[in-house]
C-alpha cells in the first residue's frame, strides 16, 4: 500500500512536513551512516505537507537525487499507523520542539525502540527507554541511530513498562487531586 519493499528493513518518522520537525537535520543523519546500514535500512517518512514545506520537501528531493533510500509515503491512515511502528526496526523524533511527545509512546507500545531530539518534553516522555541525541547535529543523531541499531532490540514488554506511565486514567486521577487539594 505504501509500497515499502517487503526485504528491507525501515527507519520511521511520522509528523507533519514543517519546519519544527527538524527533517533536514534526520535526513542527512541518514547520509552519514554507513553504506552497509543504508543498504539494509530505508528512511520512511510519513506524513502530509504543514507549513513551510518547502525546505524539507527540498532536503527529500535532494537526498533522493544523491541516490540515498528516503521515501516520504505522505499522510497514512490511521488503522495503518500500528502496522508501520510494528514493521520498523527504529522509529525517530528529531523535532525541536514538541508539545508532548505522543508517537514515541506509540513506537514504545509496538515494542520499536526509539532516537529521540534531546529536548526536555521528549526525554520526559522517553525516559530511559529511548536513545538521545542533539537535534542540530546530524552526527550526533547518526551516531545514535547507528548505536541503536546495533543494539539487541529491547524487550517489547520494557518499552511498554515506560508507556503505562501515560495512562489517561492515571493523568485525571492526579488532575483531580491536584485540583482538590487547592480547595
Amino acid at each position: 500500500k505504501y509500497s515499502l519493499t517487503q526485504n528491507k528493513k525501515y527507519i520511521y518518522f511520522i509528523g507533519n512536513l514543517e519546519p519544527r520537525k527538524n527533517l533536514k537535520t534526520l535526513i542527512e543523519a541518514y547520509s552519514l551512516l554507513p553504506e552497509d546500514i543504508k543498504n539494509n535500512y530505508s528512511l520512511v517518512l510519513a506524513g502530509g505537507k504543514g507549513w513551510k514545506t518547502e525546505e524539507t520537501q527540498a532536503a527529500i528531493d535532494s537526498a533522493i537525487a544523491n541516490g540515498e533510500d528516503v521515501k516520504h509515503i505522505g499522510f497514512i491512515d490511521q488503522k495503518d499507523s500500528p502496522a508501520l511502528y510494528q514493521g520498523a526496526s527504529l522509529y525517530v523524533m528529531p523535532s525541536l520542539y514538541e508539545g508532548f511527545g505522543m508517537p514515541v509512546l506509540e513506537a514504545m507500545a509496538s515494542g520499536t525502540p526509539v532516537v529521540a531530539s534531546d529536548i526536555p518534553v521528549l526525554r520526559e516522555v522517553g525516559a530511559n527507554y529511548a536513545t538521545y541525541a542533539n537535534p542540530r547535529e546530524p552526527e550526533d543523531f547518526s551516531k545514535a541511530i547507528l548505536y541503536t541499531l546495533t543494539q539487541p532490540k529491547p524487550d517489547r514488554s520494557v518499552l511498554q513498562k515506560n508507556v503505562r506511565r501515560f495512562s489517561w486514567d492515571k493523568n485525571v486521577s492526579e488532575l483531580v487531586n491536584a485540583v482538590r487539594a487547592l480547595t
